[in-house]
């Protein structure tokens, strides 16, 4: 099993947009497998991230004992999609061979699995595409032409979200959430950042609740590692600091990694967030997740999100670097929601969402 080297939890209190000056200090948090390095900075990697109006420690894998069942789901010897609302407890599984994909082609937010899961698509039909068990997104910024519906002038986004769009999770909602990506067609763009996941509350003109991206160059690390960033305690046209989670992980071609997250919606002392990859605990992390002004947890999307691929000298710039398409694929999504008051509220889930 592949392990992924993780650095000490630091913070930054300065952020100089020319020079990228840090001050760190040391925290003395850590997890199971290695320690989280965090850095609270303010946002200059994530202009155009925004969207309009569209505790505890764990293991690495659980410690509660699998009945035959979840041990054959672990496997993946079985898999039957049984969907639900977002708003829904329980398990929610997505087998991406028995649902069927719409094609976008009429406004790029179509509805499928009987309204349970919705395209979110910019600019062109057909990046978001079901082959076999897998579900891929296919993104060229200039081809296809973007359709006539599309407000943006580049292809830029190829992703699912769950619903409803405005799920509101009350506070305590815990959430379990199991997939695995693929990089099929994939090279490393140091020119420019882009998300594979994201949450949302709804809340207009504010950036998500939280997000895995693919950054460039960042406090020193490679071009193209990996971050959870935590920015929920930002407000529109505040420039309240994000939370900067490295993951060590920087995916190469062809690479496969299943990912487990759980997340606890609520404000301080009451949030937390945890991130397994390829069975490794990657980022641990007790703090707000909800937003101060609408304290709900949201829908979770899946796929790429392009946001500096908005502009042609963003796009001359990825070209110039040798990229001018990325294409990625998802695995079996399945997602456990409980709600304070669940009978099983608070049990280890690691084992029901654990990606096939």
């Amino acid at each position: 099993m592949k392990k992924y080297m993780k650095l000490k939890t630091m913070t930054t209190f300065s952020y100089l947009i020319v020079f990228y000056s840090l001050t760190f200090l040391l925290n003395n948090s850590c997890t199971k497998d290695a320690d989280t390095f965090r850095a609270t900075v303010a946002d200059e990697n994530f202009e155009g991230i925004i969207e309009e109006g569209n505790g505890g420690s764990g293991s690495n894998s659980g410690t509660e004992e699998e009945n035959d069942d979840e041990k054959n789901d672990k496997e993946g010897k079985t898999c039957v999609t049984d969907g639900g609302k977002a708003n829904e407890s329980g398990l929610k599984t997505w087998c991406w061979g028995d649902v069927d994909v719409p094609s976008g082609a009429s406004n790029g937010r179509d509805l499928f699995s009987n309204g349970e899961l919705a395209l979110s698509i910019e600019c062109s039909a057909n990046q978001v595409i079901q082959e076999e068990n897998r579900l891929k997104f296919v993104l060229n910024p200039t081809s296809p032409a973007p359709a006539s519906w599309c407000k943006n002038n580049y292809n830029m986004r190829a992703e699912i979200r769950t619903m409803p769009w405005e799920v509101s999770h009350p506070t305590g909602t815990e959430e379990w959430i199991g997939w695995s990506y693929t990089w099929d067609d994939y090279k490393v763009d140091p020119t420019s950042n882009y998300s594979i996941y994201q949450v949302h509350d709804g809340s207009v003109g504010t950036n998500p609740l939280v997000t895995i991206q693919v950054l460039t160059s960042t406090f020193g690390e490679p071009n193209g590692t990996l971050w959870f960033i935590n920015s929920s305690q930002r407000e529109a046209g505040s420039s309240t600091p994000f939370t900067y989670n490295n993951l060590g992980i920087v995916p190469k071609q062809g690479e496969t990694i299943k990912f487990v997250l759980r997340i606890v919606w609520g404000g301080k002392g009451k949030g937390l967030y945890q991130l397994w990859a390829n069975d490794v605990l990657v980022a641990d992390v007790s703090e707000a997740t909800v937003r101060p002004s609408n304290p709900v947890g949201g829908n979770s999307k899946f796929g790429i999100y392009y946001s500096n691929w908005r502009s042609q000298s963003n796009i001359q710039a990825s070209a110039s670097a040798g990229v001018t398409k990325i294409a990625t694929s998802m695995g079996a999504l399945k997602i456990v929601t409980r709600k304070p008051g669940d009978v099983d509220y608070g049990e280890n889930a690691y084992s029901l969402v654990y990606p096939q």
